[in-house]
């Protein structure tokens, strides 16, 4: 009984997963960069290594 709850709450997870992806991928095809003037999206950032947390890089 509380396998099935499980898959099936597992396989709505996957699905709007799926559904966020299509989503954003829409979004970048319709505004691409623009998208940073509308706060959907930081273009152009740089990132630089400042030190190692909880075992991984950072």
């Amino acid at each position: 009984m509380y396998m099935n709850f499980l898959e099936s709450l597992y396989e709505a997870i996957e699905l709007e997963k799926e559904a966020e992806i299509k989503a954003m991928i829409s979004e970048i095809k319709q505004y691409g960069k623009d998208r940073e003037k509308i706060g959907h999206a930081i273009n152009n950032l740089n990132g630089k290594y400042i030190g190692r947390e909880m075992e991984d890089y950072i």
